[in-house]
């Protein structure tokens, strides 16, 4: 399974892809709409997990070019600013199937609702000690 974590705060993107990746996904980092459009098309993604909001091009606008290509792909948006929400929503209306995260979700939220979508991870992390 091939994943994506767009954010234009390199940080958030590249925490999930960390996270991700801990958790036996095949997932690449991008910082921007535009550059996510570029890899999307390159790796055929069956998942990605956008920020809304980003400098040069919205995720939402980002999103709905991929969905175009890749229908089968699955998009999450990550609603993480004001008015991030209304972008989404608008987006469900124009018919596409994507799922809303209100804000940075935590490892825990995140593997769920890949769960939830059924991308059940390809590995099981090794247990914490101490």
């Amino acid at each position: 399974m091939k994943f994506m974590a767009v954010h234009n705060e390199r940080v958030v993107a590249d925490t999930l892809t960390v996270i991700l990746k801990q958790h036996g996904y095949d997932c690449t980092p991008a910082y921007y709409g535009d550059e996510a459009v570029t890899i999307a098309r390159q790796i055929h993604p069956q998942l990605i997990l956008i920020d809304v909001v980003m400098p040069r091009m919205k995720g939402t606008e980002a999103a709905m070019l991929i969905l175009d290509e890749q229908p089968e792909c699955k998009v999450i948006f990550l609603a993480t600013t004001t008015g991030a929400d209304a972008l989404c929503q608008d987006v469900k209306q124009r018919g596409y199937d994507v799922e809303i995260m209100v804000g940075l979700p935590k490892p825990q939220d995140l593997l769920k609702k890949l769960s939830d979508l059924g991308f059940n991870p390809p590995i099981t992390p090794p247990p914490r000690s101490g």
